[in-house]
């Protein structure tokens, strides 16, 4: 299945975009699920305008703010130590669920509603996420259809994420760099 991205490379609001989904939705909805993705330039960014998208559709589309939140998902590599600045903007942003829910586990659920984005149930229709095209080795995109709108085979991107080298970390590393949380290393240790 083929991914339909949205990128227009002008800075546009939300009712614009929302406009470009739904013709995408449209135009290629028999034949693929549109999927927008708005990507961001680091972390906080893409917590902060999740936050903006989710409020947006809330009030768009008259649902529940837990119903957006389903339709918008954000995705990271990880997130920013509460202490940093930038962990301060996540804090700032990010709504917990209830008191057990954190920024990690919403991250660490993301990641996994992300392999089922594409298939029918799934309500993901908005993916908030930090650049991997400035990754000079990721895949040129292909044009489909008009200016707004570009993608790549589906095929093509787990190749190239394959292709990425693995990363080994002892733990003191993994703690100096701070890429270590209180779960992940819990996780580690239990051998999962």
């Amino acid at each position: 299945m083929n991914y339909k991205l949205e990128d227009t490379y002008t800075a546009h609001d939300w009712q614009k975009t929302y406009a470009i989904h739904l013709q995408n939705r449209k135009t290629y909805g028999g034949q693929l699920k549109p999927i927008s993705i708005v990507v961001t330039q680091e972390i906080a960014r893409c917590v902060e305008v999740w936050r903006e998208l989710v409020d947006f559709l809330a009030k768009k589309e008259k649902i529940s703010r837990e119903e957006a939140e389903k339709k918008a998902i954000w995705v990271t590599s990880g997130v920013p130590d509460k202490k940093t600045e930038a962990g301060k903007r996540v804090l700032n942003v990010y709504a917990p669920r209830d008191d057990k829910d954190s920024a990690q586990k919403r991250r660490t659920e993301n990641l996994g509603l992300l392999k089922q984005v594409d298939e029918p149930g799934s309500p993901v229709e908005w993916i908030v996420s930090v650049s991997m095209l400035t990754d000079p080795s990721f895949l040129r995109p292909r044009q489909l259809g008009s200016e707004f709108s570009i993608g790549w085979l589906r095929v093509e991107v787990v190749q190239w994420f394959t292709s990425r080298p693995l990363v080994e970390l002892n733990g003191r590393d993994a703690l100096a760099s701070g890429r270590w949380e209180r779960g992940t290393r819990a996780a580690a240790l239990a051998g999962k």
